[in-house]
């Protein structure tokens, strides 16, 4: 048997999202700590375009870290800034020297190193420095990916699409009415996957397996599950990630119970969205996401 959508679960989700909109989600990004982590690196370096130009390069080597995502961006964004603060040591430098000393990024260092070579030697990040406003605009933002899906394998590429998403936050300290284009897929990591299994809108069997299969050999189902949830909701994908992530976030530590899980959630999107968002919107949206848990 394979993973199905659940079209009526996909219509539940989308409904309790469309009040909160592109304008609700985009208010919790702000408070995402990936987004305060290149936000304060771009402040740093008094430089968006390198600052992009780094974020870019680190998107792609970020996957089987040793850290939560949220702690190890902000060990990124320390280093880079100290280190590109008193010269330009280039990207395979800056990297070979801090994927071998950081908490964060331990594993595959070769492989890692090799991906960061590869991107250097293509000349992209020179063009996307000299570039960066060009790049910082919806159709810019399509440029990006598939540029980066050229040279990295596809465009459903988890680390490409998480790299345009992290470009897309340093474009948003120059650019902060930026909107991400609908077509943008959404970066199928394992919270990701969890939400698309706990939510009910992807299932077979129970939602523990579902998860693990979502994130496995079946992540174009939760693809796809996501992309209707995204049209219905008419909330951009890319946009819809933040939500998701930090949701994701809740729900681990709530240790997968139902009940803390959609607290925690309610709590954590209103703190992002600096209490913006209505919290009956908001404990909606949590129950939806959680509508599987126990």
């Amino acid at each position: 048997m394979y993973l199905r959508i659940r079209h009526g679960r996909v219509e539940a989700l989308a409904n309790a999202l469309l009040p909160l909109g592109v304008e609700g989600a985009k208010r919790i990004e702000r408070g995402d700590p990936q987004f305060h982590a290149v936000s304060k690196l771009a402040r740093a370096l008094g430089d968006p375009a390198l600052a992009a130009v780094l974020v870019v390069a680190n998107a792609l080597v970020s996957y089987r870290l040793t850290l939560p995502g949220e702690e190890y961006w902000a060990e990124f964004a320390e280093a880079a800034a100290k280190i590109y603060a008193s010269g330009r040591p280039g990207l395979y430098g800056f990297f070979s020297s801090f994927l071998r000393s950081c908490r964060g990024n331990r594993r595959l260092v070769d492989q890692k190193l090799a991906r960061i070579k590869k991107l250097e030697d293509s000349g992209f990040p020179r063009l996307l420095e000299e570039s960066f406003h060009h790049y910082a605009t919806p159709g810019g933002l399509l440029e990006l990916w598939g540029r980066l899906a050229s040279l990295f394998g596809s465009r459903e590429a988890k680390t490409v699409v998480f790299a345009v998403k992290m470009f897309y936050y340093v474009a948003l300290t120059v650019e902060p009415g930026l909107t991400a284009p609908e077509e943008i897929l959404i970066p199928v990591d394992l919270r990701v996957a969890l939400l698309a299994a706990t939510s009910g809108i992807v299932a077979d069997g129970g939602w523990r397996e579902t998860w693990h299969r979502g994130y496995g050999r079946e992540k174009q189902v939760v693809l796809e599950a996501w992309r209707l949830v995204s049209a219905s909701s008419r909330i951009p994908l890319l946009h819809l990630d933040a939500v998701i992530w930090l949701a994701g976030r809740a729900a681990r530590e709530a240790g997968y119970k139902g009940r803390e899980a959609r607290r925690r959630a309610v709590a954590l999107l209103s703190k992002y969205s600096e209490n913006t968002v209505k919290r009956a919107v908001l404990e909606r949206v949590a129950q939806e996401l959680f509508a599987l848990l126990d």
